[in-house]
């Protein structure tokens, strides 16, 4: 009885294992063709992963076929964005049974993204059975990278700069966690062979790759990151190009650069002369003394006179004498006077353009007179004028530009912020030179500008606002209306101005700053000045509200100050203002928690030329996408009022030596306009229109058709004054009568240069007459001259012997 209980037991079990010879290898999930015939699955690849372009995956397989029927495999790659599949193997053929299987995948062929392994089971065409590897292998694409400059050989002479350019792009953006990677960097260099990983080579730029092919230029000065000077040589010009998946990419330029020997210059003696000024200034009284600089280098002690002059004739009497009969010790090669804007006697001196003039005695030996090459324009007080100019700046110079259209009004304290929602400048506000605000919304698209009359802010000035990019709205805040600090938060879309009610906000203020900080997508406000004075607040706006923020560092109290965020680095920069301890120089960068002081050291400054902006206020400052740097314009200086450009790197001042620009100017509009990729600004405060009659410089005598060749200079910081010639019967304005109208209604410049006019002398009464010279902004003519020609003229009488 037991043995027939162990035989049946037996039998079952056979039963059981030979039904399960059938289930080996069961269709996987998406494979199943109805029965269980066929089936297949991975070994290899498994799991996602991020790998190269030209990597060798492995790829593994086993398949079950269950039938006569002869059956085939194919091994394919799908790419996930476009659906494309790719055959890597076809016809595999399959025995009964359990096949194994494989492969070598070389991606070098595939372009990046993300694709999922496929095998199919098939018979007679027909998908019988089919899998996917578990996970999905992403292939990085390599960066693309080309240099357009320098296409041939070309020469940085000592000073210069050469253009090096290339355009690149990397579109991939996955890391080798499926996270997300640094962005792609390129490192450029210079070296004097091929070989770039021999040590000899020179880094000069650090950029990083956009995800869509973009342009690029860096102008190369000679030095390297380090700002070391790179040895004279022939360089070739190459780009490391690292995405942290991909080996890195190493390009060539087609052209070099010759770094030519910098020539030893002779130490020379100085000679008598005007050593500064040394460029046009504007010197407005009621600040700070102007210091004339000036080579004596007498071995011999010698007595120095210091004059100023309107016109080139320095010896016909009308010099006005500034400093009288100064000893000056022998052996002593330079002095410098610091000028008040009077005379040596202290009577004020009368506005004007002027040339400094040194003369310089001793002993009996005559006096060695010599005059400076810069004009000083002579300005009581501030400046007091307005602009109504449109200036932009790309490629290292500035260029006045017109609108076919009316532009705004002349104005300072205007706002100007890019919408690139609607690619448009944006100018609202300012006032004008009476103190009067704007409330008028106007745009710039490169070409003109339009005054688009909409509904909005109260007319106001020195006010702020920030183009906020992620929300596509301009935002703005506070400023002077009606005479009183404001508090109102307004936004403008592009169409429409729409004032806000946060439940939080700053105080009413003036002369703060505000800038759009793109990495951590809010507006910053700091400072400006409230009921209470000057603040040191740092508030930020989400767009739905403000936020006060409590740094552990901060700036001082200011207003009046610049601010600029700074896209390559991700920090937001502030410079200068107005403190309680009066104009400040200081650099500060906020990084969206915390303030940091990164105002670099004091430079010994080489042949006196300076390092660094200074201390200034109502200046202009912007991120310059062009050169990649925090671009600073303008302003005043606690004593002048200026007209450089320079730019902060995150590390150090560079002097911009940006050309074109005609006048000093302060409390002006500026932007960056990043689809024309230039600096765009209007209007601000400048000085007066001045002039100088030149000529006639001496006594002459005048005939009636004779032409008289008359020559002035004159200095026109608005672009909108007018001249007006006169000839009258007294030297003296309060005393002289108008004896004939030569000019009327001629456009002033704004540079200084000469400007002549030839007049056709008409029938006089003989006698002596002198020459008046007018200037005004609106072309009116003012009740007294500017200036009185040097030289008078006489018409003889010809009744007299």
């Amino acid at each position: 009885m037991a043995r027939g209980r162990y035989l049946t037991l037996w039998v079952v079990v056979l039963a059981a294992m030979a039904l399960s010879c059938t289930m080996l290898f069961p269709p996987v999930d998406g494979g199943d063709s109805g029965d269980d015939t066929y089936s297949v699955a991975f070994d290899a690849p498994l799991g996602s992963r991020v790998v190269p372009s030209g990597t060798l995956i492995g790829i593994t397989w086993h398949a079950y076929v269950d039938a006569d029927a002869s059956a085939t495999l194919s091994v394919l790659v799908r790419h996930t964005g476009d659906r494309e599949n790719t055959d890597l193997e076809t016809n595999i053929p399959l025995n009964s049974g359990r096949s194994d299987g494989s492969l070598t995948w070389d991606t070098a062929e595939f372009s990046g993204g993300v694709y999922i392994v496929r095998a199919q089971v098939l018979v007679d065409g027909v998908v019988k059975a089919e899998s996917d590897a578990s996970g999905e292998i992403t292939i990085d694409g390599i960066p693309e990278f080309e240099f357009t400059a320098p296409s041939k050989a070309v020469t940085l002479e000592s000073g210069g700069l050469v253009e090096i350019a290339w355009t690149a792009f990397d579109p991939d953006e996955t890391g080798e966690d499926g996270s997300g990677k640094e962005d792609t960097t390129a490192k450029i260099g210079v070296d004097l062979d091929l070989n770039h990983a021999s040590g000899n080579e020179v880094y000069i730029y650090e950029s990083t790759l956009a995800v869509e092919s973009a342009d690029e230029t860096f102008e190369w000065d000679g030095t390297d990151l380090d700002d070391n000077a790179a040895d004279p040589g022939v360089y070739y010009v190459f780009a490391l190009i690292d995405d942290t998946i991909n080996s890195v990419l190493t390009v060539d330029a087609t052209g070099t650069i010759e770094v030519a020997e910098e020539e030893e210059e002779e130490e020379e003696e100085v000679a008598v002369g005007i050593i500064s000024p040394e460029d046009d200034i504007e010197f407005l009284t009621a600040g700070d003394p102007l210091e004339i600089e000036y080579g004596v280098n007498k071995s011999s002690d010698t007595l120095v006179d210091l004059r100023i002059d309107t016109d080139d004739n320095h010896a016909n009497g009308n010099e006005t004498t500034v400093v009288l009969q100064r000893l000056i010790e022998a052996d002593t090669e330079t002095a410098v006077h610091e000028w008040d804007g009077n005379d040596y006697r202290g009577v004020a001196v009368d506005d004007g353009i002027y040339t400094p003039i040194v003369s310089v005695s001793s002993g009996s030996s005559a006096a060695t007179t010599v005059a400076g090459e810069a004009l000083i324009y002579v300005r009581r007080g501030v400046a007091r004028e307005v602009s109504g100019q449109t200036w932009e700046r790309a490629s290292g110079k500035w260029s006045l530009v017109e609108s076919d259209d009316p532009p705004p009004p002349a104005r300072r304290d205007a706002t100007l912020a890019y919408d690139t929602a609607n690619d448009r400048v944006v100018l609202f506000g300012g006032r004008d030179v009476a103190g009067t605000a704007y409330g008028d919304t106007w745009t710039w698209d490169g070409d003109n500008w339009a005054n688009l009359g909409v509904a909005g802010p109260d007319a106001r000035y020195a006010h702020a606002v920030a183009y906020d990019s992620d929300r596509g709205k301009l935002v703005l805040f506070g400023g002077f209306v009606g005479g009183v600090p404001n508090g109102e938060t307004w936004e403008w879309d592009g169409t429409t101005w729409t004032r806000l009610a946060p439940a939080n906000a700053p105080s009413a203020r003036s002369g703060h700053a505000m800038t759009y900080d793109a990495e951590r997508e809010e507006v910053v406000l700091f400072g400006g000045q409230d009921a209470g004075g000057l603040s040191q607040q740092t508030w930020t706006w989400n767009g739905t509200d403000w936020t006060l923020k409590s740094p552990a560092n901060s700036p001082s109290q200011r207003h009046a100050h610049g601010m600029a965020y700074d896209s390559s680095r991700d920090v937001l920069v502030l410079f200068g203002g107005t403190t309680p301890a009066g104009t400040a120089g200081d650099v500060w960068e906020w990084d969206g928690t915390n303030w940091s002081d990164v105002t670099p050291a004091a430079v010994e400054p080489e042949d006196d030329e300076e390092t660094s902006p200074g201390n200034r206020h109502s200046h202009a400052m912007v991120y310059d996408g062009l050169h990649s740097q925090v671009a600073v314009f303008a302003g005043n200086d606690g004593a002048v009022t200026r007209k450089d450009t320079w730019l902060w790197d995150g590390t150090q001042w560079t002097d911009g030596e940006m050309s074109g620009i005609l006048a000093s100017r302060q409390n002006v509009g500026m932007t960056y306009d990043s689809d024309r990729r230039r600096v765009v600004s209007f209007g601000g405060a400048v000085g007066a229109p001045l002039i100088a009659l030149l000529t006639p410089a001496a006594e002459q005598d005048i005939t009636a058709g004779n032409s008289l060749s008359i020559s002035w200079r004159d200095d026109d910081p608005t672009n909108e004054a007018k001249i007006t010639l006169r000839v009258c019967n007294d030297e003296d304005p309060a005393s002289a009568t108008i004896v004939r109208e030569i000019l009327t209604d001629r456009e002033a410049q704004g540079d200084g240069v000469l400007d002549i006019y030839n007049w056709q002398v008409p029938q006089l009464n003989p006698g002596v007459y002198y020459i008046f010279a007018y200037i005004s902004q609106q072309g009116a003519t003012p009740a007294d001259p500017q200036s009185v020609a040097p030289g008078r003229l006489i018409v003889p009488d010809p009744t007299q012997p």
